[in-house]
């Protein structure tokens, strides 16, 4: 029986830079004397600010029937694979596109993000050393997804190599 479950994988500098932005502000916020509720409040945002991202980044991805789930500790993203177009990519045509909402490294590289040619796409990368599959939507006013899965994890073929073109 094939696996069906994916869990994404974080590339070294995820980790790293995960690991520092929540561990270098809980390290200041805890050695400075908190006395005024203006303190409190503010050191409550810095908490709430730091956890949040958590709660959106890629866990897992997992494959029922035509349907891919994205799951992600608060929600899941639902993606019926009958109106994507699946093709394959090098890592590094991700590298040079504009980041318009995204986490840059701080668990992992989801976001809004708009590529040389102006398409916009969601992505859920966990790691830059991995491959990504791209789903191109059938339908012009949805956004290309892209993440990271393994070669046939999905029931269409990926043959295509994707190049910098939507």
């Amino acid at each position: 029986m094939k696996n069906n479950k994916y869990f994404f994988k974080w590339d070294t500098f995820s980790i790293v830079i995960t690991s520092l932005i929540i561990l270098v502000p809980i390290v200041i916020v805890t050695s400075a004397p908190i006395a005024t509720t203006f303190e409190r409040i503010g050191t409550g945002v810095v908490i709430a600010l730091l956890i949040f991202p958590a709660f959106l980044c890629p866990l897992n991805a997992e494959l029922d029937g035509n349907t891919l789930h994205i799951r992600m500790p608060l929600h899941v993203k639902h993606i019926d694979l009958n109106e994507y177009t699946v093709t394959r990519s090098k890592q590094e045509d991700h590298l040079c596109h504009l980041r318009l909402c995204a986490s840059g490294g701080y668990f992992g590289y989801w976001g809004l993000w708009r590529s040389s040619d102006g398409t916009k796409y969601i992505s859920y990368i966990t790691s830059h050393k991995d491959n990504i599959t791209i789903l191109i939507p059938k339908d012009p006013k949805k956004k290309q997804v892209w993440l990271n899965l393994p070669v046939g994890f999905l029931p269409q073929p990926s043959t295509s190599t994707h190049t910098n073109e939507a």
